[in-house]
């Protein structure tokens, strides 16, 4: 084999299985897109980054629960959820991305009914399908 040849041949070999450093951005910017768009209670803009089977899952313990299947449920849920006195603004941090599995920390704050402000932490791992949201667990608050 010619030397040019090998090298050609190692670089692309050693290439192959990685991630490409554009794709966890790509994932956070979906997430965070979603996010921004909650934030600015932008149903249109959570749908379109929402997988049409998209499950919204609770998990406490050994248990979970989907409270929210589909598109449809899950716009009639943050429907609800965006009239509320106590809507919550939400930021990420701590960020891990793992192929198609994103695990953040989401902080909600708040201004509760008496007047002072509230903040929780949980931690939830989104599921990536084709650039869109398929999967949110959430795991309890502190």
């Amino acid at each position: 084999m010619k030397p040019l040849a090998m090298i050609a041949a190692i670089l692309l070999l050693t290439g192959m299985g990685h991630a490409e450093p554009d794709e966890m951005p790509a994932s956070r910017d979906v997430i965070e897109g979603f996010v921004a768009a909650y934030n600015a209670k932008d149903l249109d803009g959570m749908m379109a980054l929402a997988h049409p089977d998209i499950e919204w899952i609770a998990v406490d313990g050994s248990e979970s629960e989907v409270f929210s299947a589909g598109t449809a449920a899950l716009a009639e849920e943050m429907t609800g959820h965006f009239v509320s006195a106590t809507f919550p603004h939400g930021e990420l941090s701590n960020w891990s991305v793992n192929d198609d599995f994103v695990a953040v920390t989401e902080t909600a704050s708040w201004t509760g009914a008496d007047g002072e402000e509230k903040e929780q932490s949980s931690i939830a791992v989104y599921q990536l399908d084709e650039g869109l949201i398929r999967r949110v667990w959430y795991y309890p608050s502190r």
